[in-house]
């Protein structure tokens, strides 16, 4: 993942407060884990993505992967400005699908494979919802409890995530000022 600063992560390495790349030039910050575990086995999906064409050498295409778990939503084939509020549980992705890249422009589905037993299993979430992960813009959220419920069970924690981070700058800000004296 990208962050804010320029530098990158993988997802393993990544850590409530990193602010990331949720797409198109904006940064969230990861506020939460609903989960993060490197010892996880589970069968994942992996898409293959046609970035875009390669000027320097024209006919070659770039392309970058994105394994995630199969209930696990991106969007797909949207269009407008509903372009990245079509979710699709990555198990219903297709060859041909056309997907959101971080930068705003759209990237199309060239492979889907299934990972038997892929490694690490990690669901982040950000304020703003997405997240974008090796240039592909994904959901905080998956299938597993319905997107109206999992929205609804999220917002109490970000917003003790928000209050308890501001109130912890306050404190701070406050000592600094008091012991400066």
């Amino acid at each position: 993942m990208t962050l804010q600063d320029g530098s990158t992560k993988q997802m393993d390495q990544l850590a409530v407060g990193d602010v990331v790349a949720v797409g198109a030039g904006v940064y969230s910050e990861v506020y939460f884990f609903s989960h993060s575990s490197k010892e996880a086995r589970t069968d994942m999906i992996s898409l293959s993505i046609a970035l875009a064409t390669n000027d320097d050498a024209p006919g070659l295409v770039a392309t970058t992967t994105l394994v995630l778990s199969p209930g696990h939503f991106l969007a797909v084939n949207g269009g407008g400005k509903d372009r990245v509020n079509n979710l699709v549980a990555s198990r219903k992705v297709k060859v041909g699908d056309v997907v959101v890249l971080e930068s705003g422009a759209d990237g199309v589905v060239t492979a889907v494979t299934v990972v038997e037993k892929a490694e690490g299993l990690y669901n982040p979430h950000t304020y703003q919802g997405s997240i974008a992960v090796n240039g592909v813009v994904a959901s905080c959220i998956t299938d597993a409890i319905p997107t109206t419920a999992a929205q609804l069970l999220l917002a109490p924690v970000a917003w003790v995530s928000r209050a308890y981070r501001t109130a912890s700058s306050v404190v701070a800000t406050a000592t600094a000022a008091v012991f400066r004296r």
